[in-house]
C-alpha cells in the first residue's frame, strides 16, 4: 500500500505532467503555426516573384 506521503509525491508528479502537457498543447502549438506562417509570408516576400512562388508550389505539389 502506498503511504501518504508516496501518494501526495505521486499526485504531484501526475500534476506536472498534466500542466507540462496543456502548456505544450495549448500555448507551443498556436505559436508553432503562427512562426509557420510568418517563415511561409517571408519565404513568399522574398522571392518578389508571385508566379515564380505558383510555379515551384504547383512543381511541390505535383511531386506529391
Amino acid at each position: 500500500m502506498f503511504g501518504t506521503r508516496a501518494l501526495s509525491q505521486a499526485l504531484v508528479v501526475e500534476l506536472s505532467i498534466s500542466i507540462t502537457w496543456v502548456t505544450m498543447t495549448f500555448v507551443m502549438q498556436p505559436a508553432n503555426v503562427i512562426l509557420d506562417s510568418l517563415a511561409t509570408v517571408a519565404a513568399f516576400v522574398r522571392t518578389r516573384n508571385l508566379a515564380e512562388w505558383n510555379g515551384d508550389l504547383s512543381s511541390r505539389l505535383s511531386m506529391l
